[in-house]
């Protein structure tokens, strides 16, 4: 049986004001998780992104999604190789972040297999000449992340450039995770955005939001300063 998140067995209340140790907690989480996608060698990784790949078909949104805003996998990351190939052959369009200079931040931009690529900041790959792709274009997100609950909470890297992104996004949200990365809690703040779904190499996840009696969502607020420092991607 999973065992129940932390504010349920008598910890810190979830919905107080303050919650000073979020950071610490989700620097702890980033630790682990990194340590353990380190031990994966590429070929299992591999094999992980191509069996994630052929259970798309189980959904609903992805069966009917023509443009999908996916990204371009760094080592030790699920790989999406299998999911664009397949999004090549069934004639949907891409697009991937991609790191937009004038603005500072990072956007969508045009995708398709074989175009050339150059590496943006912190090394993650995006195409050489954008073409942006604006979020109501989009039908379906396929999301990277360290580790995902099954309520739907995500860890990312820490720089909080994919909340940026689906800030203002209406289409549903896919994490694209291994099994390993799905735990029993991830430390979030309410403005920590939440994922609809988590496919697997060996399962989809179709993620609830937990709530109190009083109608919150039971996760941890950010701090009073508007939350952590972010670094990084």
């Amino acid at each position: 049986m999973r065992p129940p998140p932390e504010h349920e067995r008598g910890g810190p209340d979830p919905t107080a004001t303050h919650f000073p140790d979020l950071c610490l907690r989700k620097e702890n989480l980033r630790a682990r998780m990194r340590a353990t996608l380190a031990d994966l060698p590429q070929s299992w990784l591999r094999a992980a992104g191509e069996a994630a790949a052929m259970r798309l078909e189980e959904i609903p949104e992805f069966r009917a999604a023509r443009r999908l805003a996916v990204y371009l996998a760094v080592p030790q990351e699920m790989p999406t190789e299998a999911l664009i190939e397949r999004c090549r052959q069934e004639n949907r369009a891409l697009a991937v972040p991609a790191w937009d200079a004038d603005r500072r931040t990072y956007r969508l931009a045009a995708f398709f297999p074989g175009m050339p690529l150059r590496r943006g900041p912190w090394g993650v790959p995006q195409p050489a000449a954008l073409e942006w792709v604006e979020t109501p274009e989009i039908n379906l997100w396929v999301v990277p992340g360290l580790a995902f609950s099954e309520e739907g909470m995500r860890l990312g890297r820490g720089g909080g450039w994919y909340d940026r992104l689906l800030a203002g996004a209406r289409a549903p949200r896919l994490g694209w995770a291994l099994d390993v990365q799905v735990v029993p809690f991830v430390p979030a703040a309410r403005h920590d955005i939440r994922i609809d779904r988590i496919v697997t190499e060996q399962r989809i996840v179709n993620c609830s939001c937990r709530k109190d009696e009083r109608g919150l969502t039971m996760e941890p607020p950010t701090a009073a300063d508007g939350g952590c420092r972010k670094t990084g991607t």
